[in-house]
């Protein structure tokens, strides 16, 4: 299963689910805004995107990704607008057997 999702304000995790008897592996990545960039204090990012682009892309490099690597569920979600230092920018999840 792939989920790709593009949302405004705060990334939600995504659920562990303890009842998968069969994933030998669960991988959960967090990005966050730096809170410094060369010495000097970053406040905040904007993240823009064209809505379509954005999305047809973000799920394309999921498939790949899902296609190439022995995963067989991948959960991405990416933040849009503006991001306070230290907030999470984008949230992923992925589950293999090994």
């Amino acid at each position: 299963m792939i989920i790709t999702e593009i949302v405004h304000g705060r990334i939600i995790s995504f659920p562990a689910d303890d009842s998968r008897r069969n994933d030998g592996s669960e991988i959960v990545f967090n990005g966050r805004v730096r809170s410094t960039e060369h010495g000097a204090p970053i406040l905040a990012l904007e993240y823009e995107h064209y809505q379509g682009m954005a999305e047809t892309e973000l799920k394309r490099l999921a498939e790949t990704t899902v296609s190439k690597f022995s995963i067989h569920d991948l959960f991405c979600r990416h933040r849009v607008g503006q991001i306070r230092s230290e907030e999470r920018r984008v949230g992923k999840e992925c589950r293999s057997r090994w």
